[in-house]
């Protein structure tokens, strides 16, 4: 979980946004640097991708500068799908997580095996530091948990194996002549999308480069990130949209004490907000809220002014909630989830505080999960069974704005 402060410019350039993040021992401030490796060295039809979330406090100086080369080689950003890539994968015949059979599953797990050298269930950032190349071509396309400090799961290693194996049958059933390019006019005979005019469109989602060709490498990666974008709308609503800061709260003091606190149950509580977060299901598939019951709480994203956070925090506190039936969100139908804080998780992990009065936007973040297997199935009925591999989304909201008043 992690409060993410506002991104700050200068001289025209966008800085990344800061995180406010607490690992189990200590909390600090942490960059993280998104890289797209390219390689053309297996075969003339599938160049690989991969694309790896590398941790600042993981790798070496050397490792990241040549890591930040192999990043300037990635390709611009293509256009949006013309009304989602998930919905216009699905019309072109797409599985997705779904695509994978029997036989290629196996052969994907003991891939897995080979890579998780002392078979304790993952792959690190540093057998990835060690065995990169094998890893670039047995995944394709493989990206490191951002949320357990770069480990790659199995569930997750075999959705980008499947997804990237569907991804190139399209890619071979459409490139007629086989010379590794789909064509302007291949792609509009072949994408079996019965449109002209949206086949066109979804060509031009695909074509990064706007070239009117596709490559292995844009198409692979495009069709990786339309397979995994959200079939879930997220709407955050302000019930109360004027707060009271309190006269204590706009002091140098104040900043200085929570940016300095160490113990977070010397805090004070968080401010106080009535939000809601709807969570509207616009797939024909039910969406699950959590892997393992309960209800997790959404991550915000708080921008504005005189917004402070602790530093340095060394200890949390809080209760979890016990085991309660899956949630699911069935087709059409919306979920609602109370926000009562800023800080809205069960553990004091992050805490962040407005110290100043004015208008503040805030998002929320939530994870939301197709295909896993029901939660206690022997006392909760009527889960639904899933279809193939578990794929899991984060769901941005729009933002909604509160102003913040001052107390005289």
């Amino acid at each position: 979980m992690a409060i993410r402060l506002p991104p700050c410019s200068a001289n025209g350039i966008q800085r990344n946004s800061a995180v406010v993040r607490l690992s189990w021992s200590l909390s600090h401030t942490r960059s993280r640097l998104s890289v797209e490796i390219l390689s053309h060295g297996i075969d003339s039809i599938s160049p690989k991708l991969t694309q790896v979330l590398i941790h600042a406090s993981v790798l070496p100086l050397g490792a990241l500068l040549l890591a930040f080369s192999f990043a300037t080689m990635a390709f611009a950003t293509p256009d949006a799908a013309p009304f989602g890539g998930r919905k216009v994968l699905i019309l072109m015949g797409a599985k997705m997580e779904n695509s994978g059979t029997p036989e290629q599953l196996a052969a994907y797990e003991a891939d897995y095996a080979k890579l998780d050298l002392n078979q304790d269930g993952f792959v690190n950032a540093a057998e990835f530091a060690k065995h990169g190349n094998e890893l670039t071509r047995q995944a394709g396309h493989l990206v490191l948990d951002r949320e357990v400090g770069g480990l790659v799961f199995k569930d997750e290693f075999l959705l980008d194996r499947v997804i990237n194996a569907e991804a190139k049958e399209f890619f071979q059933r459409i490139d007629n002549d086989g010379n590794a390019q789909i064509h302007q006019h291949e792609f509009l005979a072949g994408s079996s999308l019965a449109d002209p005019e949206l086949a066109g469109r979804v060509f031009n989602g695909f074509d990064a480069n706007g070239d009117l060709t596709l490559s292995v490498t844009e198409f692979l990666s495009v069709w990786s990130r339309w397979a995994r974008e959200a079939p879930i709308e997220a709407r955050l609503i302000a019930i109360e949209q004027t707060y009271t800061l309190p006269k204590e709260w706009q002091s140098d003091a104040f900043r200085k004490r929570i940016i300095e606190e160490e113990q977070s149950e010397n805090l004070p509580a968080s401010p106080k907000v009535k939000l809601v977060l709807e969570l509207h299901n616009t797939s024909d598939e039910p969406i699950m809220i959590s892997p393992g019951g309960g209800i997790d709480e959404p991550e915000l994203t708080v921008q504005g002014p005189g917004l402070v956070a602790p530093d340095r925090l060394r200890s949390f506190s809080g209760t979890s909630s016990g085991s309660t039936p899956q949630p699911v969100i069935r087709p059409g139908k919306r979920f609602r989830i109370a926000i009562g804080s800023l800080n809205p998780g069960e553990f004091s992990l992050d805490n962040v505080y407005w110290t100043q009065a004015g208008e503040y936007t805030i998002t929320a973040s939530y994870p939301v999960w197709m295909n896993l297997a029901p939660h206690l199935p022997q006392l909760f009925k009527n889960q639904p069974v899933p279809k193939g591999l578990p794929i899991k989304f984060i769901v941005t909201s729009s933002a909604c704005r509160v102003k913040v008043v001052a107390e005289p």
